[in-house]
């Protein structure tokens, strides 16, 4: 019986680093060490990557304010979406400190105010 468990146990550290593996050679995982970037580097230098055209010019790719970024998802900034956040930081137990609390009411009147005026 012990044995099956070594096994699961070493199978289980092998998929790990496989997984870290294939993680790292993508591009999704950054390299810490000195030694990580060593490598990187040396495996950039044998695997140049082309960079896109779009991104050949960083000037044109800054100059572009009008452009819109795409994000999956949705983003909400509702009163709702607000009053669920605040209802989640009380859920966890943190306590709102003062100067936010103070911070929120400022931002709040002077949303109202603009609203009003």
């Amino acid at each position: 019986m012990n044995g099956n468990k070594d096994k699961t146990q070493t199978s289980q550290g092998d998929f790990e680093r496989a997984v870290f593996e294939a993680m790292r050679r993508g591009g999704w995982i950054l390299p810490q060490t000195a030694e990580e970037v060593r490598r990187a580097e040396e495996e950039l230098a044998a695997n140049p990557v082309e960079l896109p055209s779009g991104l050949a010019d960083p000037y044109a790719v800054l100059d572009q304010p009008h452009r819109r970024i795409r994000l999956g998802g949705k983003l909400e900034v509702g009163r709702d979406s607000i009053l669920e956040n605040l209802a989640q930081a009380a859920r966890e137990g943190e306590g709102i400190p003062l100067e936010v609390k103070e911070q929120m009411r400022k931002d709040r009147e002077a949303a109202e105010n603009e609203k009003g005026g």
